[in-house]
């Protein structure tokens, strides 16, 4: 190949270089087993508060499940906190 010019080979070497660093960098990832999994274990079921205990703060506010299935700690004096006891 037949350059005009020193500037045109710095150029077509650095287009050249740039296209393999390019395509070398679009190498696929492993694909990687999934961790196994665990059992987990739901600490808040959404309708019964059996395995959680109001902590008793002064100044507590109502704790409630509200219709969504949500746990609402409402707003006390001071603090409001359940804790697990199951």
């Amino acid at each position: 190949m037949k350059f005009k010019s020193p500037y045109s080979y710095i150029v077509s070497t650095i287009l050249t270089l740039f296209i393999f660093i390019s395509l070398a960098s679009c190498v696929p990832e492993k694909i990687l087993k999934p961790a196994k999994q665990e059992k987990k274990k739901w600490l808040f079921d959404g309708s019964s508060l059996d395995d959680w205990t109001p902590t008793d703060f002064a100044g507590k506010g109502e704790i409630i499940i509200d219709a969504n299935g949500s746990l609402v700690l409402e707003m006390g004096a001071e603090l409001s906190g359940v804790h697990w006891k199951g």
